[in-house]
């Protein structure tokens, strides 16, 4: 209604009132005419009733027939009677006149002492008994007339007083009502016909009064529209009553004064036009010189990033040797100090390298460069190697560092897995860092999961130390900022680590915060969004864990609990304890024991004794919060299974209770934890990729090659191409190891010559040289037959810049392998390209048997080599048998020299296992904790062919034999009186 047009609502407002009052005035009239009509025929009829009873009453009662009948005749002479009956008091009808009347419900019910009236359908009937009185008066009340008027449908029959008895007959009487409703349709017609007669007036009168209100509304919107087309000269003409005229004066009042502010506007519009000429000559000229400083921030902006690339090689380059040769020095013999000072030069150029890695990653954020990676991962494996890499640190400072990937959280995701590692150790660090006593929990929980298989994963890092203040929790995601800049700070830093760490967070598409209270702590949490892997396959452990009665102890409530969680996942029926005192350590229950330790709690002697009771009943896990060889080797003499730190990743912790339980036979290929990756990795990954270079080896394939393969017949000859002799000697080093066949060049010329004249199976190319760079070196090797354009080439350098991955695959080069690289990355890449597994083969010019003869050590030093109680024991109790023993094992030592020596000199993996495994067997009767430990993990790790990690360890074994034998010197040369 609101949009209907005006002339529409003029006549509805003129024609609905008239209409219902019209309506309404003739139905009530209508109905009380129709209701007088009736009501005055009915007295009629009942009044002539009346009347003729008395007379008809005394010509019944003289059986007057001739008398009734002109009174009969008399009445049907009236118009409105139709027909007339006459009842005897025997109800027996002995005058009728007229034609039949209408049938009657219960007629034999009809005749009642009592006048009667009856409606049916077109008659009226009235009923009046015929008394015989002396003085005879009929009164009737309102009360009976109103019920005969009422009741239409169904006749009823009404009293009516009499004041005498004597019933002679009945009189009936039908009366015509068709007349009278005729009369009231005609009425009707003339009613309606008045209502149609006045509505037409109504009508037209509201149509006149529209065309008043219309003709000037439409003079005005005609003039409007003109004005609006721009004919501002148009004026209206005044029409219709007043109020309009005066609108049509305002609107030619307001038509002129908008012709005077266009020509005041167009005056305007003239001089801004001419203002703004002079102003766009200003803007170009300013554009041109915008322009050339664009093109000069981005020749700097090159020459940045081209200073960046040079700057990361220049310093990863001599950071290559320092790291390597320390590697090398560290299998050469050393005392004790030298390792010291060894150990130190590694530790700081790792964290040269680290602030190294944080400004190049700074710098390509700040540049938009970095990209976030798509592929699947596993998140308990990136979590487990985030706090595995703090583990040193943690045990240094004795926290507890836990922990907890709720069972809601699907661990196959795809995402960066790489920069997600680098934003949880980074804030794992700094929780470390900053906490002296106490704890650091890792929780890893769903927030948010839609229905497009995309989670929402919250990562948070809760620690027990300093606390930051509010006030500078605002600054600590800002570059170079730090919570303490004062030169007297106790914590160091560049300031870059949690700006770079918020920025991979938004580029994995969440946020980061964190919230503090000085002096109680912090947390740090963070958010991504991934989607879910469905190609990755679940963990799979052995059948003989599942149900298995565990016994756990630790203290830690958090630690525990997610212990328990871990061993529950692995099939372990778990049950937890805070301690061994309230264990049954003589009859346990269970049939497998985890103990979780803190450094302090394995230095309690208590604690000691109770678990080398227990580890006489069931195989027990010691996890100890200390990397000390003294508390291992005291826990491993006392029958402990498996010794093993935490943190522990799930993957070793599943290896450690398939070691501890004897269940695994490390000559057999291990159960695969993780999917591992296929040989076709880069070559698909840098196909699918345009953007981001991926080395072939990824960074997640750690357990591929940890299976037991089989070596090539004859080992690969590898080129190694580097204008730096550091490096190039490095190299050459690293890979005389593994027994290859090594050729040097020092430059690109000398890389082609031996290419033609030696035929490599493998070339690693440095690519930053002079005269000709590594990637013109590949091109022309490429070209030199169709043989070398299969030929494997992997990329050596230092450059950090990732669109430089692109121009290494459009040179082409296979691989890439980053400066500072050590044995396992170049093994991975060996093995991937060549197919040879590489392992160490002893080729330093100072073997064991050549080394220098070391001082015996002091006797505190080498006072714990020798357990004579454990001797005892091992030999039934018989001292005696176990100096025999012990003096056995002893004077075998050089023999066992020899063998080890030409076991590993001759990379025979059997005969390496087989050495070690006679010496392993000597020890196991002999009291030599330390010694029998370690030939135990030698053992195991060349049975898994881990040959890179056992080197380290055969270094240990042989230093663990100089330690027996000072040991024995020291007794020769005691009196008989003091010796054990």
């Amino acid at each position: 209604m609101n949009y209907w047009p005006l002339r529409n609502k003029i006549l509805l407002i003129t024609l609905l009132p008239a209409m219902v009052t019209a309506l309404v005035l003739s139905t009530h009239l209508f109905l009380n005419y129709y209701t007088l009509l009736e009501n005055k025929l009915t007295e009629q009829g009942e009044s002539l009733a009346r009347q003729l009873s008395i007379p008809l009453s005394y010509a019944l009662e003289r059986q007057d027939m001739e008398q009734m009948r002109k009174i009969v005749d008399k009445l049907l002479q009236e118009g409105s009677i139709r027909a007339i009956s006459i009842h005897n008091q025997n109800r027996k009808n002995i005058l009728h006149g007229g034609p039949s009347m209408y049938a009657v419900s219960n007629a034999e019910h009809r005749l009642q002492i009592q006048p009667l009236i009856r409606y049916s359908d077109s008659t009226l009937r009235i009923i009046q008994p015929l008394l015989l009185q002396s003085s005879p008066t009929l009164n009737f009340s309102n009360s009976d007339i109103d019920n005969i008027t009422n009741n239409k449908i169904q006749p009823q029959f009404v009293p009516v007083e009499v004041k005498s008895n004597m019933l002679v007959g009945w009189l009936e009487i039908e009366v015509h009502l068709s007349e009278t409703r005729l009369e009231t349709i005609y009425d009707v017609i003339l009613n309606w016909m008045v209502v149609i007669t006045l509505l037409i007036i109504s009508l037209i009168a509201g149509l006149r009064v529209s065309r008043q209100f219309l003709e000037p509304i439409q003079e005005l919107s005609k003039t409007i529209k003109k004005i609006s087309a721009g004919q501002y000269q148009a004026q209206a003409k005044p029409l219709g009553c007043q109020e309009f005229q005066d609108l049509t004066t305002d609107l030619n009042i307001m038509t002129r004064k908008i012709i005077e502010s266009r020509k005041e506007l167009e005056e305007s519009i003239s001089q801004t036009t001419s203002e703004l000429e002079e102003t766009m000559e200003a803007m170009e000229m300013q554009s041109i010189e915008l322009d050339l400083s664009r093109k000069k921030a981005e020749e700097a902006n090159r020459i940045k990033s081209e200073f960046l690339a040079n700057m990361s090689h220049e310093i990863r380059t001599p950071l290559n040797g320092i790291a390597g040769f320390c590697n090398l020095l560290r299998r050469t013999p050393l005392t004790p100090r030298q390792n010291e000072f060894l150990t130190n030069i590694r530790n700081a150029s790792e964290s040269l390298l680290a602030i190294i890695t944080d400004i190049l990653d700074f710098s390509k954020i700040e540049a938009q460069k970095l990209e976030i990676e798509q592929i699947p991962f596993n998140l308990r494996d990136v979590v487990d190697e985030s706090i595995t890499l703090l583990a040193p640190e943690v045990h240094r400072k004795q926290l507890e560092l836990v922990s907890m990937v709720y069972d809601d959280v699907p661990l196959h995701l795809i995402s960066d897995p790489l920069r997600l590692k680098q934003v949880l150790t980074n804030l794992i660090s700094n929780a470390v860092k900053f906490t002296e006593h106490g704890e650091v929990v890792v929780r890893v929980m769903l927030e948010e999961e839609s229905s497009q298989d995309k989670l929402t994963v919250r990562f948070s890092v809760t620690d027990t130390g300093i606390g930051i203040d509010e006030a500078k929790q605002l600054h600590l995601f800002t570059a170079f900022t730090q919570a303490d800049p004062s030169q007297t700070r106790q914590f160091g830093g560049t300031g870059l680590g949690l700006v770079i760490c918020k920025r991979l967070v938004e580029l994995m598409g969440g946020e980061i915060g964190l919230s503090s209270e000085k002096g109680k702590g912090s947390t740090f949490w963070f958010s991504i969004r991934t989607p879910i892997s469905y190609d990755s396959q679940e963990s799979a452990y052995h059948p003989k864990l599942k149900g298995l009665q565990t016994l756990l102890i630790e203290s830690h409530p958090l630690s525990q609990s997610a212990f328990s969680h871990q061993l529950s996942n692995l099939g372990l029926q778990v049950t937890s304890h805070n301690s061994l005192s309230g264990v049954n350590v003589q009859h346990p229950t269970a049939q497998l024991a985890v103990i979780a330790l803190s450094a302090s709690e394995a230095s309690d002697r208590a604690t000691h004794a109770l678990t080398h009771k227990l580890a006489q009943n069931i195989p027990v896990l010691l996890l100890l919060g200390s990397n000390d060889s003294d508390l291992i080797a005291r826990y491993q003499s006392a029958n402990v299974r498996q010794v093993s730190t935490k943190p522990i990743s799930s993957d070793k912790l599943l290896n450690a209770l398939e070691q501890t339980l004897r269940i695994i036979d490390p000559l057999e290929p291990q159960y695969t934890h993780r999917q591992p990756a296929p040989a076709s990795y880069l070559a698909d990954k840098v196909k699918n990729t345009a953007n981001v270079y991926q080395p072939a080896l990824s960074r997640y394939e750690d357990n591929y090659f940890s299976d037991y393969n089989e070596h090539l017949a004859k080992p690969p000859t590898i080129l190694v191409v580097d204008d730096n002799s550091a490096n190039l000697l490095l190299a050459s080093s690293l890979l005389n190891e593994y027994g290859l066949s090594v050729l040097q060049a020092n430059s690109g010329k000398k890389a082609i010559e031996l290419t033609l004249s030696h035929r490599p199976d493998l070339i690693l190319m440095d690519i930053q040289m002079p005269e000709m760079d590594g990637m013109e070196t590949t091109r022309r090797i490429r070209r030199l037959s169709p043989w070398c354009e299969t030929l494997p080439i992997i990329a050596l350098t230092a450059h950090a810049l990732p669109e430089e991955g692109n121009k290494f695959i459009s040179a082409g080069l296979n691989d890439l392998l980053t400066k500072p690289f050590d044995e396992q990355k170049l093994a991975k890449i060996i093995r991937h390209w060549t197919g040879f597994t590489p392992s160490i083969v002893n080729t330093l010019t100072e073997t064991p048997s050549q080394k220098v003869q070391v001082t015996p050590p002091k006797h505190d030093d080498i006072d714990d080599v020798v357990d004579m109680e454990l001797g005892i024991r091992l030999a039934g109790g018989k001292p005696a048998m176990a100096k025999e023993m012990l003096k056995m094992l002893v004077e075998s030592i050089p023999e066992t020299r020899r063998a080890l020596e030409k076991a590993f000199n001759s990379g025979d993996l059997e005969e390496m296992v087989h050495a070690v495994h006679h010496l392993h067997g000597a020890t196991r009767y002999c009291g030599v904790p330390r010694l029998a430990l370690t030939t135990e993990t030698l053992e195991t790790q060349l049975k898994m062919n881990k040959l890179l990690v056992a080197e380290d360890t055969l270094a240990t074994l042989y230093q663990e034999l100089d330690r027996l034998e000072a040991w024995q010197i020291e007794q020769d040369n005691r009196p008989k009186s003091e010796q054990v």
